[in-house]
């Protein structure tokens, strides 16, 4: 299943009207996937580096998912979630979905969590202060 994400290349994901749950495919696919840790850890490392942003945002979906259903340590799928912070916002923005639901198991990477915070305020701060010398 890896393959048929990655071999999208670089057209589009598949878009539907409506999806049960209201997930998106990829999301739906990832709550499937996750009872079967081998298969998820083979999506998850096809997807992580990938060029595109969409399947980048995937492999963090599918790490979401696995690590929800799957309470054990899996410090490769965090690391992961982790990398996912210091990608493009939405990859960003997933991750940090992913930590706030982990609980006590994203502890370990409360330091990078809290460097992600600092930058997105640093760049909120230059962006108020770009919009105010415009006015």
């Amino acid at each position: 299943m890896a393959r048929t994400f990655t071999a999208t290349g670089r057209g589009s994901l598949p878009d539907v009207p409506w999806w049960p749950g209201g997930k998106g495919p990829v999301g739906r696919f990832a709550e499937l996937l996750a009872p079967h840790p081998q298969e998820t850890a083979t999506l998850v490392h096809a997807l992580e580096a990938h060029e595109r942003t969409d399947l980048r945002k995937a492999a963090v979906v599918a790490a979401g998912a696995r690590l929800r259903y799957w309470r054990d340590p899996a410090a490769e799928l965090w690391e992961t979630v982790a990398t996912g912070l210091d990608d493009e916002s939405g990859v960003a923005w997933e991750s940090l979905e992913v930590f706030a639901r982990g609980g006590a198991a994203a502890a370990p990477y409360a330091d990078r969590l809290v460097r992600y915070v600092e930058r997105a305020g640093t760049a909120a701060d230059r962006n108020r202060s770009t919009s105010r010398c415009r006015h």
